[in-house]
């Protein structure tokens, strides 16, 4: 029987939740956020806080990877970039561009779940953008 997306595994542990939003840290002393979740903030050496992302951003800057490790050969291409979220986290990120068509940076885009195949042949659930609309 084909499980259902909430019953396939995070490929990482505490980067997604289950309504797929990203989550990251947040400074109470300063604000600045993080991604992934830190235990201090980079600025202020504060302890942080675990924090729901926004789950919209804009394209950063991309790139479409043609030529992959021999492990990779099958998933070749595919597109891969940064997001920058509006708390000023950029997040880097493979993309759904299923026609590999050029992008246009500052393009709004927003997380989904996707699911693909680690090494041990398993389906395990990873995060990407798309472009919205």
């Amino acid at each position: 029987m084909e499980k259902s997306m909430a019953e396939i595994p995070l490929f990482e542990e505490g980067v997604m939740d289950q309504d797929a939003r990203l989550i990251g840290s947040k400074c109470p002393d300063c604000n600045q956020y993080a991604f992934p979740a830190q235990s201090y903030c980079p600025r202020c050496s504060h302890e942080m806080e675990r924090t729901a992302l926004s789950q919209e951003g804009e394209l950063y800057t991309y790139t479409i990877i043609r030529q992959g490790p021999p492990w990779w050969k099958d998933k070749v291409p595919y597109t891969v970039g940064r997001v920058k979220l509006p708390e000023g986290v950029i997040v880097k990120t493979q993309i759904k561009n299923d026609e590999l068509s050029p992008l246009q940076i500052g393009t709004k885009m927003q997380v989904e779940p996707h699911v693909m195949i680690n090494e041990q042949g398993e389906k395990v659930k990873i995060y990407r953008f798309c472009p919205v609309g």
